[in-house]
């Protein structure tokens, strides 16, 4: 449980409030613990991409058997998209990976689109922080 202020805010096992904290306290909480802040100098990115291309800056969790699944390379070489690390965590808890990964991901719009499908039907959770 995550109490503030003598209030139960939210409830669930460690791994579930660590890895999908649901409410604002729980998430100010885990991001004091793992900290999946980017670091400002890693963001200076050139931006540039080629013409018929666009670029995403995404956020993709995964938990459990996912961690240890190459979902990423597989997602470069089946939609021909780039995909550059910018920051990433990976820890456990109860002996459970999960993790996030900062990336820039550039290509042609209907590619990228069915990339990140490709990404959250494989479990993984993605969250699009901007376009670049």
């Amino acid at each position: 449980a995550v109490i503030a202020d003598s209030r139960i805010v939210e409830v669930g096992n460690v791994l579930d409030v660590f890895s999908n904290p649901q409410t604002e306290t729980s998430r100010s909480f885990v991001d004091t613990v793992i900290n999946r802040d980017i670091p400002a100098d890693l963001l200076q990115r050139s931006g540039g991409c080629d013409s018929g291309t666009i670029s995403y800056l995404v956020r993709v969790s995964f938990i459990g058997a996912s961690a240890g699944k190459p979902l990423i390379s597989s997602m470069v070489k089946r939609y021909d998209v780039t995909a550059n690390i910018i920051y990433g965590k990976i820890d456990r808890v109860k002996d459970t990976p999960f993790g996030y990964l900062t990336l820039e991901l550039s290509g042609p719009s209907g590619q990228l689109n069915e990339a990140l499908a490709f990404l959250r039907n494989n479990g993984l959770e993605v969250e699009v922080l901007e376009d670049v």
